[in-house]
């Protein structure tokens, strides 16, 4: 009768040890899924990075650029401001001139 128990027993605690073996793998399997989905997202996090590096390398190109242009324009305008300036300055003269004359 002790006997029976005790097979009894360990039949119930060979049951309880397979299903936490089960469910240890179970959860070495999420683990595994979650280290997987970890290391993408890791990686894509990376890749846009540097990515993003690249962008803004660009930027601050075309920025340079743009400012570069935009100080040409600022100096081409007051050449054409002096430029006016001059050309009536020569109109006023001839004007003189005519009266002069």
């Amino acid at each position: 009768q002790q006997l029976a128990k005790l097979e009894v027993e360990l039949s119930s605690q060979l049951h309880i040890i397979r299903e936490g073996d089960a469910q240890r793998e179970r959860d070495q399997k999420e683990i595994e899924q979650l280290t997987n989905a970890r290391d993408i997202i890791n990686a894509q996090l990376v890749k846009r990075n540097d990515e993003l590096a690249v962008l803004r390398e660009k930027t601050k190109t075309l920025q340079s650029s743009l400012d570069a242009g935009e100080n040409h324009y600022i100096q081409r305008l007051d050449d054409i401001r002096i430029l006016k300036l001059e050309i009536q300055k020569l109109r006023n003269q001839a004007t003189d001139r005519g009266q002069e004359a």
